[in-house]
């Protein structure tokens, strides 16, 4: 079905366009700044991907870890799912760290937290907020307050659903 959905995206965009373009101009309007702002999450997500591949990449090669770069490009696709994506590749890299030593059992475990903080409360909120003009500190609250009502589909539509929120009520003020 996703894979039909994006052959036939063009078809979809244009079928959507003349829907709204007879509705009226402001209408329209709207869903095109709608479109932008959605097309500016996107590439800010493919930014922190590839910041992540780097950063994570870099990281567990500092500190010894034999499967560096494999683990750096497992945390830059983990932020397609937020949150628990990156708590799985820390776990992965902690048990195969286990097996080679404790002592760099004990370092992944340090970067596993230095790089999860860093990510979470910097450079996310950081690249999100230039991309889309939403402050840091919504994009957090946003976070919070998905996972808080709707749970784990919550992490998933928060901050696309506050872009739409925003967009909105800027639109319309």
């Amino acid at each position: 079905a996703y894979i039909y959905f994006l052959i036939d995206m063009h078809k979809i965009r244009l079928i959507i366009k003349r829907f709204f373009k007879r509705r009226g101009t402001r209408s329209y309007r709207f869903i095109k700044i709608l479109d932008r702002e959605m097309r500016k999450y996107l590439s800010g997500l493919v930014k922190i991907m590839i910041i992540s591949v780097f950063e994570y990449s870099i990281a567990f090669a500092i500190i010894g870890h034999p499967y560096a770069v494999l683990l750096g490009f497992l945390a830059g696709f983990s932020n397609l799912i937020p949150y628990f994506g990156g708590i799985a590749i820390n776990i992965l890299a902690a048990i195969t760290a286990f097996v080679v030593s404790p002592s760099l059992f004990i370092r992944t475990l340090i970067t596993f937290f230095i790089l999860s903080s860093v990510d979470s409360y910097l450079i996310n909120p950081s690249v999100y907020g230039k991309t889309n003009s939403i402050h840091p500190l919504l994009t957090i609250f946003a976070l919070f307050a998905g996972s808080i009502i709707f749970g784990i589909m919550g992490v998933f539509i928060s901050f696309p659903l506050a872009i739409i929120l925003v967009t909105t009520y800027n639109y319309y003020k």
